[in-house]
């Protein structure tokens, strides 16, 4: 880490607070606590293509599920991904131009899968590629999920929001939006009393959540 473990560690607590995590003692469907989302996928409302604006897909995999929805609009779809066999446009930052900036990074899933000795290099990467005023969205599997964290083999980094957000405030970003969602969601919402008490009960007392993903914007 390029700063000192305790300020990491205070402004984990400044983050939980502000968007409010499981331990802060406030029921999940309350106003007060992490906003939850009646969808299974992020909201990318905020990201809006227009002629020449540029997006980075990290991760992108095979599919690409972005381009269309940016190219369609004129603007320029860049992927970034380590997987050789895919045609990316670069396998990693190094391959970035340096003049080359991005007013959108989107890394969906892509964290989980980084060591935390190479996090931090990996978000200054990301800031550095970031216009200014640029947003970045990053999503991360809800670690008080845990059966569906450690159901993927290849997870390294059972990393929380608050301490991703710590990690980007830290950098230079600005952590501005923090919610969950879930295959599951609307479901959840839709549930009776009863079923809502036992979500309740179970993320207060024992940190455990069913939804299955988190999602935190920050601004450059």
């Amino acid at each position: 880490m390029n700063f000192d473990y305790s300020e990491f560690k205070e402004k984990s607590r400044e983050i939980e607070q502000r968007f409010g995590g499981t331990r802060v003692p406030v029921p999940p469907f309350s106003s007060k606590g992490c906003k939850l989302l009646r969808q299974d996928q992020p909201d990318l409302s905020k990201f809006v293509p227009s002629k020449g604006t540029r997006l980075l897909d990290l991760g992108s995999g095979v599919y690409s599920p972005l381009r269309s929805f940016w190219e369609g609009e004129s603007a320029e779809y860049y992927t970034l991904d380590s997987d050789d066999s895919l045609d990316a446009d670069f396998c990693n930052f190094k391959e970035v131009p340096k003049y080359l900036k991005f007013d959108y990074i989107y890394a969906n899933q892509v964290i989980e899968h980084i060591s935390k000795e190479e996090l931090d290099n990996f978000i200054n990467d990301v800031f550095h590629a970031t216009n200014k005023d640029g947003l970045a969205l990053f999503t991360i599997p809800n670690v008080q999920y845990w059966f569906k964290y450690i159901g993927d083999y290849d997870h390294k980094n059972p990393i929380t929001f608050y301490q991703l957000g710590a990690l980007l405030e830290l950098t230079g970003f600005k952590v501005i939006d923090v919610y969950k969602y879930g295959k599951r969601a609307k479901e959840i919402f839709d549930s009776k009393d009863d079923v809502k008490y036992l979500v309740e009960f179970l993320s207060r007392y024992y940190e455990m959540e069913p939804y299955d993903f988190v999602a935190v914007l920050a601004k450059k």
